[in-house]
């Protein structure tokens, strides 16, 4: 079984206020163990978070890297947990059904190699999607 973070020891080790609903929404995502969208985390919550609670606890979680956003091909955001159990890691995204697929996390020697080609830019993030058809859309 995977290893997981707990929510209160995120919060307080990236020094955010320990509230209720920062703890509700961080165990969600916890659980979720996926990307995410907006309305899929509301409603795991049980319709208990109006959507701009949910956005505004999601912007501090990203300033804080306690989440990261996930490009995806229909314009909606994701997020995903960002811990040491979620370390960066590719994606692959369904062109037909639109969902998102975590893959194999990239090592330290991988991403090296990839920052080579930045030259004499600085980089602060790293995003690889695949596109395609999934596996369950290429079988119908």
């Amino acid at each position: 079984m995977k290893d997981k973070c707990q929510a209160h020891n995120l919060l307080s080790e990236n020094q955010l206020k320990i509230t209720k609903q920062r703890e509700d929404v961080l165990s969600r995502i916890i659980e979720l163990d996926k990307p995410f969208n907006v309305n899929e985390l509301r409603s795991v919550l049980g319709g208990n978070f109006d959507i701009v609670t949910i956005y505004r606890i999601l912007e501090a979680f990203s300033r804080k890297g306690i989440v990261r956003e996930v490009s995806s091909l229909n314009g909606v955001r994701y997020f995903e947990l960002s811990c040491v159990h979620h370390p960066i890691h590719p994606h692959f995204i369904c062109e037909h059904c639109h969902s998102i697929y975590c893959l194999g996390a990239i090592d330290y020697k991988d991403s090296l190699k990839l920052g080579k080609y930045a030259d004499t830019h600085s980089i602060s993030g790293i995003s690889i999607n695949f596109t395609g058809i999934c596996g369950q859309c290429g079988v119908k």
